[in-house]
């Protein structure tokens, strides 16, 4: 009910009155969907088929997870969460452009600070994953930016800006290990040059013998 912008009250689950058909049961779907101006089965249909794709994932299911995603998104374009969901699920599953583009559209409809802050997140944990450290660094940034208290941007902000230190670090140490061995390859070619040059003239006089 939360992802669909309504009170997580309406999600309040008790023992069923009716044990033969159900063990709970939850009364807050007539409720929400009346709040949200919809028929009742649209926000209980978008969580079905969020829940199983979210399971799809657990199994490491991306591919089919990205199917449930998409064909509710299609349905619910605008629901920022499903499109989070569908982009996790695409870029896992190797569709990395798909995936960008499904992250854009869950900024557009993310809802507030908070919730566009954590679409910046998923996206900044997909790039670091990626190996783009530099896009994925200033995504986290901008996270950060929007929700100082998310401690967990703050957490891979450094990680990644220590991952990528360590690379320049590392870039730094090849170069300067390839420029020392062009130097030695450089000598030692000269000196070479040098051995193989025939004597000069006044060698050759020292060097003939008198009669």
């Amino acid at each position: 009910f939360e992802q669909e912008g309504l009170s997580s009250a309406a999600g309040g689950v008790r023992v069923s009155d009716r044990p033969d058909l159900a063990q709970f049961q939850c009364n807050g779907a007539m409720g929400a969907a009346k709040a949200a101006g919809k028929p009742p089965r649209v926000p209980l249909g978008t969580a079905r088929a969020n829940a199983k794709a979210n399971a799809l994932v657990a199994e490491g299911k991306f591919d089919e997870a990205a199917t449930v995603y998409r064909e509710e998104a299609l349905r619910r374009p605008e629901n920022a969460v499903l499109q989070q969901n569908l982009a996790g699920a695409l870029a896992r599953s190797g569709q990395m452009e798909e995936g960008l583009a499904a992250y854009q559209q869950a900024l557009r409809f993310a809802k507030g600070p908070a919730g566009k802050a954590g679409v910046l997140y998923d996206l900044g944990n997909t790039l670091a994953v990626s190996g783009q450290l530099q896009p994925a660094l200033q995504t986290y940034m901008a996270a950060m930016l929007l929700n100082p208290e998310d401690m967990d941007a703050r957490h891979n902000y450094e990680r990644v800006l220590r991952e990528l230190q360590e690379q320049q670090q590392q870039q730094q140490e090849q170069e300067q290990n390839q420029d020392q061995q062009q130097d030695q390859e450089q000598q030692q070619q000269q000196e070479q040059q040098q051995q193989e040059q025939p004597p000069n003239q006044e060698q050759q006089q020292q060097e003939r013998p008198q009669n």
